[in-house]
């Protein structure tokens, strides 16, 4: 919900954002009746996240769950430059817990670290 109340903000400020749902998880209809109808909505991976943040020509990136940071760093190395931010909500602590749940989680993170502009911990 972080993100989406954050995207909802910023498109009543005059912004334009577009979110990118990790699919991970089945969608929520009353999840999804919360995004605002100014912001778009793609599904991950039918769209290629790194294309997307081209077409849209965005000035920022922001990640807000492991899998979506997943797509973000798998995409963002062809836009050199273009500051990402992560936002933690306890998946991080969740993978160092259980690490079968995505054993490429270890390599992933260093990477992350390496290039990601802030992290925002919120759990």
């Amino acid at each position: 919900m972080f993100i989406i109340r954050l995207a909802n903000e910023w498109v009543s400020r005059g912004g334009r954002a577009i979110l990118l749902n990790a699919r991970k998880f089945p969608d929520h209809p009353k999840v999804k009746e919360k995004i605002s109808p100014r912001v778009s909505l793609f599904n991950y991976p039918e769209v290629n996240a790194g294309q997307l943040m081209t077409r849209f020509d965005l000035n920022l990136v922001h990640s807000a769950i492991w899998w979506a940071d997943k797509a973000v760093l798998e995409s963002i190395s062809e836009l050199e430059g273009l500051p990402w931010v992560i936002t933690m909500h306890g998946c991080h602590e969740t993978l160092l817990d259980h690490p079968e749940t995505d054993p490429f989680f270890s390599e992933k993170v260093k990477n992350m670290l390496n290039r990601a502009d802030a992290w925002v911990h919120t759990a």
